[in-house]
């Protein structure tokens, strides 16, 4: 079964210091659980277009031994998932992660995929991006500090959000800037980004961050703050 936990610092409910603490919901799994059909038909009927991913490699499931071509086959930047197709996948890939195709289908969302380890940078960041875009209550954390905070075209505004990636620089003695490991992408139109399972890598569980797409009905504030 899901087990959903209450996230906090410190454990006391309270904000640790002046840092406001990280409550959300956290979504554990055991091995062969369902994910994908415990946690998709909730989604897509809170408007968000999905499809079954692996958790190993990030693959699209397979459904008769055919891999789900989710833009070819069933154009899920512009439409979710009929509720035939939705129950086909529920019954052939249940235990896998659910993965969210960002664009029209999905309420024009997008991300902000914060790809930072360094816990100082990272949460600097989040601030830059509260203050000047505003606060979004959906927020994904894959591997923490590492995450991503979901945004939306507001009403009105057609202009498509394009997706890039950028690394920072590190600077070395002398002054010599070399690319680091520290990230920022903006993931847009067409774009993925794995709302619930295991990372593929660490094999641990996504968390939502004071909202999850699953449950939670309100609704990420829109992009105007940066592109008025």
């Amino acid at each position: 079964m899901l087990d959903a936990a209450r996230l906090d610092d410190n454990g006391d409910g309270n904000p640790p210091g002046d840092e406001p603490a990280r409550t959300g919901v956290e979504l554990l799994y055991t091995p062969g659980e369902s994910i994908f059909a415990a946690a998709a038909p909730d989604m897509v009927a809170n408007g968000w277009s999905v499809f079954p991913q692996e958790i190993d490699g990030r693959r699209p499931g397979r459904v008769r031994n055919e891999t789900i071509k989710w833009g070819e086959d069933h154009d899920l930047k512009n439409r979710r998932p009929s509720p035939a197709t939705l129950a086909l996948w529920c019954g052939h890939c249940a235990p896998l992660n659910v993965a969210c195709v960002f664009g029209p289908a999905s309420g024009h969302t997008f991300a902000v995929d914060i790809d930072v380890l360094d816990e100082a940078m990272s949460a600097e960041i989040v601030a830059m991006a509260d203050h000047h875009l505003g606060y979004s209550p959906l927020r994904r954390e894959g591997r923490f500090p590492k995450i991503a905070l979901i945004y939306r075209h507001g009403p009105g505004e057609t202009e498509r959000v394009a997706s890039i990636g950028r690394h920072f620089a590190s600077i070395g003695e002398g002054g010599n800037a070399s690319r680091s490991e520290h990230g920022l992408e903006i993931q847009g139109e067409g774009k993925l980004l794995t709302f619930h399972g295991k990372h593929h890598k660490t094999g641990h569980t996504s968390s939502g961050l004071t909202a999850t797409p699953r449950w939670s009905d309100r609704k990420p504030p829109p992009w105007s703050r940066w592109t008025r």
